[in-house]
């Protein structure tokens, strides 16, 4: 057995204890500047739920919009943000007419796109203001996205990066190519066929909407039985009365057009088996797009809903590409 000295015993326990005591000021440090609030902001002229978390607030604030419309996910946040959580203050936003905000202020009226854009620029503005920010980071899912495009092209200087997540680039030209793929796959199908041909595109009313859906979830190897079929139906009703004047206003934005010459980096994150926002007319846009960084990752295997499907891999994207 080795004997040490006294000497160098006392020494070697004055570095660890030095050590040791910086370790758990950082650790302190951490804990302390950490941020997990949820709270209600007025935007728009109504109170509206975000939630704020992350390991440090002096982090860069990344703002997570979220698709549908109508479709919000602060209450499961943490299956599609909890690593992003270490390098940004991620804020996740109920839209109006969404999640904790449509609950605290039902929205009688429909909304609007010119009201969602003017909601978004508020929200932008408060949360640079409120963390003392000059940036801040964007991710757009889907429906998210037309949001995310808007305000990447009306405040560059304050958009540190943007990623669109499966981006709705061109919503007319998505439905007519998908009926047509429907129509194609199903060609010895007269049920199907009979069912396509009803469908309106631009839809006009959410019996189109339903239709479509039933007949891609089948193309897609789920085939709906009547009572899940009504059951959506059903859904879509509901749904139709608050966003259908909305989800029709889309059908006059192609963003290759309106948004193809953006003054901030901007990241497309896709997935190439995407039917509902068509992989094609990504790819397109990509090519068209200038700005001073780009690029446009693909899933080979993913199809729309790439934060439910390819959660982590979409974080570990965001993270590298800060």
């Amino acid at each position: 057995m080795i004997k040490i000295p006294k000497r160098i015993l006392r020494f070697i326990t004055c570095v660890f204890v030095f050590y040791y005591g910086i370790s758990q000021k950082i650790n302190a440090q951490t804990i302390s500047n950490a941020i997990d609030t949820s709270l209600y902001v007025t935007i728009g002229g109504i109170k509206q739920y975000i939630k704020v978390k992350g390991n440090n607030v002096e982090n860069p604030i990344l703002l997570y919009l979220h698709g549908g419309p109508g479709a919000a996910v602060s209450n499961h946040a943490d299956k599609v943000t909890a690593l992003l959580e270490t390098d940004f203050t991620v804020v996740h936003w109920d839209q109006r007419g969404s999640g904790k905000t449509k609950a605290n202020t039902p929205q009688a009226e429909s909304i609007t796109l010119e009201i969602m854009q003017n909601d978004a620029s508020e929200m932008l503005q408060y949360l640079l203001n409120t963390y003392h920010k000059k940036k801040m980071y964007l991710v757009g899912n889907s429906w998210g996205s037309m949001l995310g495009f808007y305000l990447a092209a009306n405040y560059p200087k304050q958009i540190q990066a943007y990623f669109a997540v499966s981006p709705v680039i061109n919503n007319l030209k998505s439905q007519q190519l998908l009926k047509d793929s429907l129509v194609q796959y199903f060609k010895n199908k007269k049920e199907a066929l009979e069912e396509l041909e009803e469908i309106n595109i631009p839809h006009q009313s959410v019996e189109d909407l339903t239709l479509l859906y039933k007949w891609q979830s089948a193309m897609e190897g789920y085939t709906m039985n009547t009572q899940e079929y009504e059951g959506l139906l059903e859904y879509f009703k509901i749904w139709e009365k608050q966003w259908m004047p909305l989800f029709k206003e889309l059908y006059g934005i192609d963003v290759t057009q309106q948004f193809n010459n953006l003054e901030c980096p901007v990241y497309i994150i896709v997935g190439k088996q995407d039917v509902t926002a068509n992989f094609k007319l990504t790819e397109d846009y990509y090519k068209l797009l200038k700005a001073p960084k780009k690029n446009m990752f693909v899933f080979d295997t993913a199809g729309h809903n790439i934060p439910q499907t390819k959660a982590i891999e979409m974080q570990q994207l965001i993270i590298a590409h800060q």
